[in-house]
């Protein structure tokens, strides 16, 4: 947020001429000015930069996530659930952007003046975002992953993982990661598919020791001329104490 407001103040001279004045005042007209759809902003602007805002906010709402951090793209519940949440919390941070205490509508005051009224950032920052990020997950997926099996140097990875998730990216630095940092598999020296596909081996000594003697219980059913019978077996299963 603060990187954003502070690209903006350094770019915009109507962000900074209108910096000065009342600021409950100003911020009041913002609110009360907005209307319609449009903004006044270009294409490239509504439709390809605050979709990426989205998209990155939602990366590191997902980055942040501990329950599900390390997902990849997949057609399943797991998955949608946490674009799901990255995409509540990409609207919440958008609104915030365009006219919560912090703004555009309170720094600088931009929706109180013509043609800066309109919602198409409400609404394109989360939802073009969410296909932003979605697509950018199924690249690290099926085209990244893919080539990384095959490609083992480490320039070429890099490019790859930076290039082709530009919005990721972003959000890596944003946690002082490097941009081609990946949660769910490790860096561009030390990836490997056939490590990936090798199964932890359990350590024995790990283990809680085992009990000198365990009970344990069982009930079986079967049916004898005609009627149901139960019983309910109890024994001691002595365990080898290795002495």
């Amino acid at each position: 947020m603060g990187i954003q407001h502070a690209f903006r103040i350094a770019t915009e001279p109507g962000t900074r001429a209108h910096l000065s004045g009342p600021f409950r005042q100003g911020y009041y007209n913002s609110l009360a000015s907005l209307h319609g759809w449009a903004d006044g902003d270009p294409f490239y602007v509504n439709y390809v930069g605050h979709p990426m805002q989205g998209a990155v906010s939602g990366f590191i709402w997902a980055q942040n996530d501990g329950a599900y951090r390390k997902l990849e793209f997949g057609n399943n519940s797991a998955y949608w659930r946490s674009r799901a949440r990255a995409t509540a919390f990409s609207f919440l941070y958008s609104t915030q952007f365009e006219i919560g205490p912090l703004s555009e509508a309170s720094l600088g005051k931009i929706q109180s003046r013509y043609p800066q009224q309109g919602f198409v950032d409400h609404v394109a920052t989360p939802v073009i975002g969410l296909a932003w990020q979605v697509a950018e997950d199924w690249v690290d997926r099926f085209v990244i992953r893919r080539f990384e099996d095959r490609v083992k140097n480490p320039w070429a990875r890099l490019m790859m993982r930076g290039w082709l998730n530009p919005s990721r990216s972003f959000a890596n630095l944003m946690r002082w990661k490097e941009p081609w940092h990946r949660d769910s598999r490790p860096g561009i020296l030390s990836y490997a598919r056939s490590l990936e596909l090798e199964r932890p081996r359990p350590d024995p000594e790990s283990y809680p020791a085992l009990p000198r003697f365990e009970f344990q219980t069982t009930q079986q059913y079967y049916r004898s001329w005609g009627q149901n019978r139960s019983y309910i077996a109890l024994e001691a299963v002595r365990r080898r104490s290795g002495m």
